[in-house]
């Protein structure tokens, strides 16, 4: 009995749907309704399990909530439509009265300077370009890339050299047949290592 005066309240039409709305009224309104309807649909459910055919009566007991919850869907749908439009409207409604102010001010006297227009004010400054080098700088630039050039060739040999050298001492070293002790045990060379399991 309750879900059919639940039913019959929920698919009523709004009162709000042709008038002013009040919008944080109806959504605590549809909010108090989820409410109800799902109070309601736990004591059916706990009614059904106290029957026979406890399946069914759940599943019916679901199919009348979602009838229910359907409606209070449809009902904030409208409720947001309704909002959209006031929203609009009052945008037009302000554009239109920004519209005729405009046009109702007087117009700026001849001659008077115009005020520059905020885009252009706002607009980003270009960098100063860089001006190019002087003939004599292009000559200084050119000596000081040989310069950079000579210093990473030199480095670039004396690296080579090194190397070669370091490979002729091990070379050496092998073939005399000396082996070089071992270092001493760290700290940890007294803790065992885990062992695998067998």
């Amino acid at each position: 009995m309750k879900v059919l005066m639940a039913l019959a309240l929920l698919l009523a039409p709004p009162v709000w749907a042709a008038g002013d709305v009040d919008a944080a009224a109806e959504r605590a309104r549809i909010a108090s309704e989820r409410a109800a309807v799902e109070a309601d649909f736990a004591a059916q459910q706990r009614d059904c399990e106290s029957r026979f055919a406890v399946t069914s009566c759940i599943e019916s007991a679901r199919a009348g909530r979602r009838r229910a919850m359907d409606a209070l869907r449809e009902q904030e749908q409208l409720l947001e439509d309704a909002e959209r439009r006031q929203r609009a409207a009052a945008r037009s409604e302000s554009i239109e009265r920004r519209r005729i102010e405009a046009e109702s001010r007087p117009p700026p006297p001849p001659g008077a300077d115009s005020p520059r227009p905020a885009r252009a004010a706002s607009a980003p400054v270009a960098a100063p370009r860089p001006a190019r080098p002087a003939p004599a700088d292009r000559q200084a630039e050119a000596e000081a890339a040989a310069r950079r050039a000579e210093a990473s060739a030199a480095r670039r040999a004396a690296a080579d050299r090194h190397r070669v050298e370091v490979e002729r001492r091990n070379r050496e070293r092998e073939a005399s047949g000396k082996v070089s002790a071992p270092l001493p045990p760290g700290p940890s060379a007294s803790i065992p290592a885990p062992q695998p399991p067998r």
